[in-house]
């Protein structure tokens, strides 16, 4: 039960830190698509 809620909080957080930052989750998202795009592209 106490794990189970720590567990649940825990993920809650980490959601809600992701929604909060959803700009620099996006920007950090597309520099490293775009990285390993462009290291594909020079092979």
């Amino acid at each position: 039960m106490f794990v189970n809620g720590l567990v649940h909080g825990l993920g809650f957080g980490i959601g809600y830190g992701i929604a909060r930052h959803i700009p620099f989750t996006l920007i950090l998202v597309i520099a490293i698509v775009a990285l390993v795009w462009w290291l594909a592209r020079r092979r």
